[in-house]
């Protein structure tokens, strides 16, 4: 720093300080001058004096020296100061170092003040040196703005020095620094061609679909205009199946984590995030929004998502797009960026983004991880960006992917990337995306404004609409096609079928001739399936036309419909339609050819469906049952969105492929039915339902024709496998569906009939099935909890099951936000249920107990002390042998908050009271114990606490101290910790890891 000192001072640059040391003057040479010195301080701002002038004073006199209130007051009040200081900002140019809160200095805040006053945008601009990460804040500081620019001197302080010396070099520095300066001048145009380059490819967006005459057909528009804001819901954490411990953390877990959260609050805690969903899901569209907003920063506040103010580069991977490049390592993709992208104004990108990549200043934009097929080449890909992450591990990273194509390499990601899937689009999304929608169509006028509305109320409030409306993708096909058809349709095969009618036919008119429908589908189906048979989503021009031609050949009403040449139709449906188009070059023999893809991977699974009910296969032409071209991927992942959908397609004759998925389900159930207990570890706890039982979910949602007898023998095989409704299998809309009722009452035997609940989770999804069967809106509704609470009251055994169960699980739903959490009526009367002579009623009673009380502290209400024969219910269930009770009635021991010490007479008979000191045994004997949960030890100390003459105040206390009981603490022990005389701190522990990925602060 002493030589940056003597390099400013040798370029002649006067030097002026608010320290009161002489550091300065030991460096430079120079002497020191006092504000108080008229004489000199006139002197050194003409420039007649050199040295280093104190607006605060110096040491060495102390009495001119500013220090407190008064002091300030005397400058502000100080005419000589009143008359230099305004100078020198008015004036010249300055340049202020290590100054970061100086501006709200009284002294400082004044002359701030004066010239805003006085000169406005005519003072000169000032600048201040600051630290990379404070760049951002400080130009939102109102105190610095329009007064002084932050600059960024490097990542921390002891870059300021290099810095300074670059800034002021020294002659014999003077070359190598206008060399530097020239390449640093290169490396920003280069950043800034690759921003522009972004903004050009992700930043614009055209409605496909639309007829070309309408003036929104013809332009593109920035993609924030039909942005909406995304939610994500958080993975649960993982664990082994065989660990006791599971099912009380992810009811824990589910009860504080399970809600979704805006992707802004998300993103702005986690640096690397994978991001999973379903086709059409928003993954793409959430990320060219990120590279927009971080590419163009004016643009960030043009969408409602709040996206956090960070100084960030994005650089995009796009895997689908970059195939023939994808094994190489990170670095050389980023070399070769201008070859892959056609810019050449890109050459030399990996030499200008490696500093911010050191400085992690870059988000790197991984899109469409699945859409590489290879499952080889998709993990050589996440070796090497996890080597690029340690080489920079400073920089954010989100990688998006469909959940399909993610469970290969997911133990790898998962040791870097934090795992979060898109949530559904809430009843406020659905609406706003209606109301951009109709902007764009209407352009404001009042009868759009009520047109979307309209819109969004019908497709809120139409089950089988709604289901559809969740996904973004769908959303807007479902606008695009009322905007064609004049209404909406209801399933989503329909939607489909009217989406690929509307590209055909009314999409860019007055630039092509329209596309038969029963010329282009066929062939276009043809298309769609030889490629998904071949694993394959692109093909090169002359595979296309090669299956265009046997298509021909083999398939008569193929032939006869096809007017024009195999390369004249390729080339028309891209222009015409969209529905392919070609995405880029590939060598082909040592040609570079063009390939071509469907525009969505979910046109292409539909029109595959169409191919294989409607018969459109060169590989078997003479097959006629829908069956014959499926059977053998019937449980494949590549084809488990194809197969729900020729169910459907199929209608009436569908029963074959139905019965098929059905013989294969029952299969499944065979290896974990009752009778392999010891291989039900994997049920479904490692990536979802089997796969048969998965594609007849799916059907299931879809509204495939099910015939009775296969869907009696289904819907059971449903139920077992649903384990709680875990996964991502579209749950509230099945139960809501035609076929909900079966389910339900599947679900409702099966935890009324089947001790294995351990196995089957089947509480959960009863009370989660239950739930759903109505809006998760409806739950806000005190009439529906008024309904559900006479059910409770007075219904007979199974519609108190159901009434309890669908209360509990609009917990699960919407947590806090249903009514029956600030219910007292409805917690009382299930609170009385506890009592109930049928066992299956007191075990669904005590979780909806439970989780209501639960969910006080999060609604600002005190849970309420439970009735003394409560008290003793619990804890004698607790002592009793009934291992049903064990999961819940554990919790809802451990949560007897507030009962006094000894106030329980339990007159324990000799076997509870040996079986109490049989549990302490075994904790004594391992803490880390299989036999003995957390939930366990939680309700041993409070059953100890309360109960009346159990055991004396030390042994008591012997479980907080020397046996260093492991409770969670969150204040549900302090009652017993005060009683006890033991300080707060001696239960608290650090809370277990559960995942390693690196979070921002």
């Amino acid at each position: 720093m002493q030589n940056a000192l003597r390099a400013i001072h040798s370029h002649k640059v006067p030097i002026a300080t608010l320290n009161y040391d002489t550091l300065a003057e030991k460096a430079t040479g120079l002497q020191s001058i006092d504000f108080v010195d008229t004489k000199g301080l006139l002197e050194w701002s003409r420039g007649e004096k050199e040295g280093v002038l104190h607006l605060h004073g110096v040491w060495t006199d102390p009495k001119n020296c500013v220090f407190g209130i008064r002091d300030y007051q005397n400058t502000v009040d100080d005419e000589i100061r009143a008359v230099i200081q305004p100078a020198l900002g008015s004036l010249k140019r300055l340049l202020f170092v290590g100054c970061g809160d100086t501006f709200a200095d009284p002294n400082f805040s004044a002359l701030v003040k004066w010239l805003r006053t006085n000169l406005g945008a005519s003072a000169p601009q000032h600048y201040a040196l600051v630290q990379q990460s404070e760049v951002a804040s400080r130009l939102v500081d109102p105190s610095w703005h329009g007064f002084v620019e932050p600059l960024s001197h490097g990542e921390t302080h002891a870059d300021l020095p290099g810095f300074l010396l670059d800034c002021f070099p020294t002659k014999a520095a003077r070359r190598t620094t206008i060399a530097r300066r020239a390449t640093n001048i290169e490396f920003e145009r280069i950043i800034s061609a690759y921003r522009a380059f972004l903004i050009r490819d992700c930043g614009e967006m055209t409605i496909e679909g639309m007829r070309a005459d309408l003036d929104t057909a013809q332009r593109k528009f920035n993609i924030e205009r039909l942005f909406v804001p995304l939610d994500l819901q958080e993975f649960p954490p993982a664990s082994l199946a065989s660990d006791p411990r599971r099912k009380e953390e992810l009811t824990e877990w589910h009860a504080s984590h399970g809600a979704p959260k805006s992707f802004s609050e998300v993103f702005e805690k986690n640096l690397k995030m994978a991001l999973l969903a379903l086709p059409g899901g928003g993954k793409t569209m959430l990320l060219k929004r990120l590279a927009v907003a971080y590419a163009n920063p004016a643009r960030r506040q043009d969408s409602a998502d709040k996206l956090p103010i960070l100084d960030l580069i994005p650089l995009v991977i796009r895997c689908r797009e970059w195939k023939e490049h994808i094994r190489k390592p990170i670095s050389s993709l980023i070399k070769n960026i201008s070859t892959i992208t056609g810019d050449s104004s890109l050459d030399g990108l990996a030499g200008a983004i490696e500093k911010p990549l050191k400085a992690g200043t870059v988000i790197l934009l991984v899109d469409g991880l699945d859409e590489i097929h290879d499952d080889g080449d998709r993990s050589v890909f996440v070796e090497n960006l996890e080597k690029f992450l340690e080489i920079y591990p400073k920089i954010r990273l989100l990688v998006t992917s469909r959940e399909a194509g993610f469970d290969l390499i997911a133990p790898c990601l998962n040791r870097f990337c934090v795992k979060f899937r898109i949530a559904p689009l809430n009843r406020e999304a659905v609406t706003l995306l209606c109301d951009s929608w109709h902007k764009l169509m209407g352009g404001g006028a009042l009868e759009s404004i009520a047109e979307a509305r309209m819109v969004a109320s019908t497709l809120l409030g139409t089950d089988s609409l709604r289901r559809l409306a969740e996904n973004p993708l769908l959303c807007t096909m479902l606008l695009v096609v009322k905007h064609g058809f004049g209404r909406l349709p209801p399933d989503r095969v329909t939607l489909y079928d009217r989406a690929v009618e509307i590209l055909l036919d009314t999409w860019n008119i007055k630039g092509h001739d329209a596309l038969n429908t029963k010329e282009a589908v066929p062939q276009l189906a043809c298309v769609a399936y030889e490629l998904l048979r071949l694993g394959k989503q692109t093909a090169t021009e002359r595979e296309i036309l090669k299956i265009l031609e046997e298509a021909r050949a083999w398939l008569p009403m193929i032939g006869r419909y096809a007017k024009d040449s195999p390369h004249d139709f390729l080339k028309r449906v891209e222009l015409r339609s969209s529905l392919m188009i070609e995405g880029g070059y590939t060598t082909e023999e040592g040609r570079v050819v063009p390939f071509y893809q469907f525009r969505h991977l979910t046109f292409q699974e539909y029109l595959a469906a169409v191919a294989a009910v409607d018969g459109h296969i060169v590989s078997q032409p003479h097959s006629v049952n829908v069956l014959d071209f499926l059977r053998s991927n019937l449980v494949s992942e590549e084809w488990k969105e194809v197969i729900p959908m020729a169910a459907v397609l199929a209608r009436s004759q569908a029963a074959p492929l139905l019965t098929a998925l059905v013989e294969e389900a029952e299969r499944e159930y065979k290896v974990f039915s009752p009778g392999a207990r010891g291989r039900q570890a994997s049920v479904s706890l490692d990536g979802g339902l089997p796969p048969a039982t998965a594609r007849i979910v799916r059907a299931m949602v879809e509204e495939a024709n099910f015939p009775a007898d296969l869907l009696m023998r289904s819907a059971p095989i449903v139920a077992w496998f649903a384990h709680g409704c875990e996964f991502n299998e579209n749950w509230q809309s099945l139960s809501r569906g035609p076929y909900g009722p079966e389910i339900r009452s599947a679900a409702l035997r099966l935890y009324m009939s089947h001790p294995l609940f351990e196995e089957t989770n089947v509480r959960r999804t009863l009370c989660y099935l239950e739930a759903s069967s109505h809006p998760a809106s409806d739950w806000a509704d005190d009439h529906l909890i008024a309904s559900s609470i006479q059910i409770i009251r007075n219904g007979d055994e199974e519609d108190v099951v159901r009434a309890i169960s669908a209360v509990a699980g609009s917990f699960q739903l919407i947590h806090r936000s249903s009514a029956a959490a600030r219910s007292d009526e409805c917690y009382h009367e299930i609170e009385r249920r506890l009592f109930d002579k049928n066992i299956k009623i007191r075990l669904i009673a005590i979780w909806a107990w439970g989780y209501w009380r639960h969910l006080q502290p999060d609604i600002g209400r005190h849970k309420p002390l439970p009735s003394p024969e409560t008290i003793e219910l619990l804890s004698r269930r607790f002592l009793s042998l009934d291992e049903d009770w064990e999961d819940f009635g554990d919790l809802g021991v451990a949560d007897l908050i507030g009962v006094p010490r000894g106030s329980c007479d339990l007159n324990l008979s000799e076997s509870e009271i040996a079986r109490f000191k049989n549990l302490i045994d075994d904790y004594r004997k391992d803490s880390r114990s299989n036999n003995v949960t957390l939930n366990r030890l939680s309700a041993l100390s409070r059953v100890a606490f309360i109960a009346k003459d159990l055991m004396y105040d030390y042994e008591v206390r012997e479980l907080f101290t020397i046996r260093k009981l492991p409770l969670y603490h969150n204040g549900e022990f302090d009652d017993m910790l005060a009683a006890l005389g033991l300080p707060l701190q001696e239960s608290r522990r650090k809370p277990r890891r559960r995942n390693t990925a690196v979070t921002a602060n």
